[in-house]
């Protein structure tokens, strides 16, 4: 009850949410704080905004989206954090998604500043994969201030929903 949060799970369009996130920076302000960051999950369940923007092809639709939230992150000086999907094609666990592959549009890839991605192979193909369930990497596949390219190792806790740092592997043999 302390925390400033808002959780609202019912606001689909983008020009709701600008308006939920200033009413919520307003409720925060009178208690002493600020809003700093607005996270959305997911961006393809955003809809669009009015009868013209629907009328668009969906890519576009998710486009506009993306540069709407990078606009509210601007103009707001907050941090907009939007979970996206990967394309279900390119679901292949002998490799590591690409920026490319979000779902719906090029315009996620070119609007973000920070892509990362989470890559589970046991998740993908609990047969062909060599990792256990529990290895989860967390690629940087776009960074516009800085150096993309990198991944590193965690540890899933699906039962919780989070990560921590990589549990240390136990081998079991005799030498």
């Amino acid at each position: 009850a302390s925390w400033n949060l808002v959780i609202d799970d019912t606001t689909r369009t983008l020009p709701r949410m600008r308006r939920m996130a200033a009413a919520a920076r307003k409720k925060f302000q009178a208690r002493g704080s600020d809003l700093h960051v607005m996270f959305e999950d997911y961006i393809q369940l955003t809809e669009a905004s009015d009868a013209q923007q629907a009328s668009q092809p969906r890519s576009q639709q998710i486009s506009d989206i993306a540069n709407g939230f990078k606009a509210l992150s601007k103009d707001m000086s907050i941090h907009v954090v939007a979970a996206a999907q990967f394309n279900r094609n390119s679901a292949d666990a002998d490799r590591p998604p690409k920026s490319s592959e979000l779902k719906g549009s090029g315009g996620l890839e070119e609007a973000a500043d920070l892509i990362l991605a989470l890559h589970r192979p046991h998740a993908v193909d609990p047969q062909g994969a060599t990792e256990t369930p529990d290895e989860l990497t967390i690629l940087g596949l776009k960074s516009r201030h800085g150096r993309a390219g990198w991944a590193f190792p965690r540890t899933f806790l699906g039962e919780f929903a989070r990560t921590s740092e990589p549990r240390p592997r136990q081998f079991v043999g005799g030498s």
